[in-house]
């Protein structure tokens, strides 16, 4: 298929008891015009089997000499794509009927759009969904405004299943790719980047199974979880960095110190004490707005506007340096 309206990227990698089920998924979809490009990533096991056991046409496969990683192999098989709208699907998830066609339907009507997602269920290993209160809604959101979106995730990060996107090629080519150093919150990372920039659409419909288990990067073990609140310092780093005053205000307008603040630079001051007072990862955050401040407090404008806007002076720094012991 020369010019399909959308690519279906599964990166695979030691599925072999899932592989089947993700591929079927796509293939039994009520919208057809897609291609479907399968990259295994020097799989032990028998997952390259499996997926020669299939031969649609639409599908491609990459057999890969070289372990490249989550991220990079996803980023290959993107650029190898053809249509003008990306689906990702991870090799132990699957979708239900009728999620492409729902969601071309939506980008087709709403070109504006950057993406449109889905709900998901979250299940285990043995296919068994989650009981946990905690999961029952983790991954089911409704719509909200860019600013919106980006004020839950500077509180609670992530909330979006990221096989449940189907997003215009063209962001990709604007905001870059996933970034190659996040292992756990690649994702989380592209959203913010993603909501500055476009507007997106949740489709208020479980059209996913999301699989959380220990041998991939969602099972919530010791070390995903400190790896993890490492990523999070790069993401809230530059967090605010490149969003527009509008967009700002319109999703952090009741959490400002200053009810009246409009301009640039005063909106910058809000942000870093946003950082400063940010429960997530509190520590993290800390240390970020604590060095935005410094950055201001160096620059006689956004220092003046600290001190007449705020009453936060060069005195009140130094005593929040002294009080807020931040672990090297």
């Amino acid at each position: 298929m020369d010019n399909p309206k959308i690519s279906v990227v599964i990166p695979s990698f030691n599925h072999e008891k899932y592989i089947a089920q993700a591929i079927e998924s796509v293939l039994f979809q009520t919208f057809g015009d897609f291609e479907l490009l399968i990259g295994d990533d020097c799989s032990k096991d028998q997952s390259r089997e499996i997926i020669n056991n299939y031969k649609d046409s639409r599908i491609k496969t990459y057999f890969l000499e070289e372990h490249l990683g989550a991220v990079e192999i996803l980023e290959f098989l993107i650029r190898q794509s053809k249509g003008d709208a990306i689906a990702l699907l991870n090799s132990d998830d699957y979708w239900l009927q009728g999620k492409l066609e729902k969601q071309y339907e939506i980008i087709q009507t709403h070109p504006e759009l950057g993406a449109c997602f889905t709900w998901a269920d979250i299940i285990d290993e043995n296919n068994t969904k989650s009981n946990d209160l905690l999961f029952a809604d983790l991954l089911k959101h409704k719509n909200r405004s860019q600013g919106k979106w980006l004020q839950r995730f500077f509180y609670k990060a992530n909330c979006l299943c990221h096989p449940s996107i189907l997003i215009n090629k063209k962001v990709y080519n604007e905001l870059g790719y996933y970034k190659h150093y996040l292992r756990q919150l690649p994702d989380l990372d592209m959203w913010v980047r993603l909501i500055k920039k476009y507007p997106i659409h949740m489709l208020e419909e479980t059209l996913v199974i999301h699989r959380r288990h220990g041998s991939n990067s969602s099972a919530y073990t010791n070390e995903n979880l400190i790896r993890g609140k490492n990523e999070l310092y790069f993401i809230y780093n530059t967090f605010f960095d490149n969003i527009s005053d509008e967009i700002f205000l319109e999703g952090f307008e009741e959490k400002l110190i200053n009810n009246s603040a409009i301009q640039h630079e005063e909106l910058i001051c809000e942000q870093a004490f946003l950082l400063l007072n940010n429960p997530i990862c509190e520590n993290v955050c800390k240390r970020i707005g604590l060095n935005k401040l410094a950055y201001l407090l160096q620059n006689k404008e956004t220092r003046s506007i600290l001190k007449d806007k705020y009453g936060f002076t060069m005195n009140d720094f130094f005593e929040l340096m002294a009080k807020n012991h931040i672990t090297c």
